[in-house]
């Protein structure tokens, strides 16, 4: 195994403030002319000049074409990124594999692998940053310009940017792992580690159209756990202490079933795969789902116990933080297919009669996208703190 660091990393430029909030806007808008940025970011031209020449200087925007802006006014030349100036690379950690892609500025996926761990719970933490370190000696034999490392898992993170420490890792077996400190000195990267949840939210409001502050999500997802993450005027909620979004345990039956925490009739004791499989009589989720898709009567009770219990969450949800949109995902989606009905009855029940509209959105679940949730935790960290090695 390789215990070098990783050879040739790029070197994110040290950039202002204002340098940053523009990179951004580009990022998320597309190509700008120069007034529309100074208006948007509520800067002097003077000022976005001096901006827009740092950009240019590092490399990471370029001049685009001339285009009409609006039906009165003149063509105008506008400003756009250059994607592939660095890239990031990001690592979805589960008790059985590492899932690894390589981004670009544009948070496009250029290059991804899967790496199988031996270690079972507690899957050994030099094993994780062993192949953490082969994983990126694979990557830089084919991008010299990696400027950073982000990892994502599911846990308590708790801790300052680049010091982050796991916390009640269950399905990893980890508790006070200083897993960033660990793989910065290794590798010679700045490294951000995060939960799972919380990286998919960020990337996902990253991804909505309109101004950043604007945006108001929430995400829940659903499966071998359940999470839930939130993005209030466009600022991810971490919590005090990293906990948001806790949701699991909250009853919405006192006479239903018992959770592995001894609730009973908790969210988790109906909606985890876990619990649907438990509560249809079947061996496992897999199971469960061919049975309730044949008609069978135990299955089907499950599942609709679950969806209800979902609905009863998503209702909660938009009760708390009015979010526009909720984002669905997640290893049990299988659930939205089986129990649609079920979750719009419990979303009805819970949901208050005066709540904001808000759009469902359903999205198919993958791996390699919690691993560019990962990657996209490691250029936000790059945007916001400016910092180069």
């Amino acid at each position: 195994m390789s215990t070098a660091a990783h050879n040739n990393p790029g070197t994110w430029p040290v950039l202002q403030y204002s340098a940053r909030a523009a990179l951004r806007l580009l990022l998320r808008r597309g190509p700008l002319g120069r007034s529309e940025m100074a208006r948007m970011l509520g800067v002097s031209r003077a000022n976005l000049t001096r901006v827009t020449r740092e950009l240019l200087a590092a490399g990471l925007v370029r001049e685009g074409p001339t285009e009409l802006r609006s039906a009165m006014g003149r063509p105008v030349e506008l400003l756009q990124t250059v994607p592939d100036a660095y890239h990031f690379v990001g690592v979805k950690i589960t008790g059985e594999a590492l899932y690894a892609v390589v981004v670009n500025l544009s948070n496009v996926v250029v290059a991804s692998l899967e790496s199988p761990l031996r270690s079972r719970e507690p899957v050994d933490v030099e094993e994780v940053v062993d192949e953490i370190a082969v994983i990126l000696d694979s990557f830089g034999a084919r991008f010299n310009d990696i400027a950073g490392l982000g990892i994502a898992l599911a846990g308590t993170i708790s801790g300052p940017p680049e010091h982050e420490i796991v916390y009640e890792s269950t399905y990893l077996g980890w508790d006070g792992v200083a897993l960033a400190d660990l793989l910065r000195v290794r590798l010679g990267l700045p490294v951000t580690v995060g939960n799972e949840v919380q990286a998919l939210t960020l990337t996902e409001s990253l991804s909505m159209q309109g101004h950043p502050g604007d945006v108001t999500m929430a995400l829940v997802t659903v499966g071998v756990g359940i999470g839930v993450g939130y993005v209030i005027d466009g600022a991810l909620i971490k919590g005090a202490s990293g906990r948001p979004g806790r949701l699991n345990h909250l009853i919405v039956d006192p006479q239903g079933p018992l959770c592995d925490r001894g609730h009973r009739g908790c969210v988790a004791s109906y909606l985890t795969n876990e619990s649907i499989a438990k509560n249809s009589g079947f061996e496992n989720y897999d199971q469960a789902i061919v049975a309730a898709r044949a008609g069978d009567a135990s299955a089907v009770r499950a599942f609709v116990g679950a969806g209800r219990a979902l609905g009863d969450l998503l209702g909660t949800v938009v009760n708390a933080v009015d979010p526009g949109v909720v984002i669905l995902t997640g290893d049990g989606l299988a659930l939205h297919e089986i129990a649609a009905d079920a979750i719009g009855d419990g979303i009805a029940r819970t949901r208050a009669w005066n709540a904001g509209q808000f759009t469902l959105d359903v999205r198919a679940f993958d791996f390699s996208e919690w691993a560019r949730a990962a990657a996209v935790m490691s250029i936000n960290l790059a945007l916001t703190t400016g910092r180069g090695r």
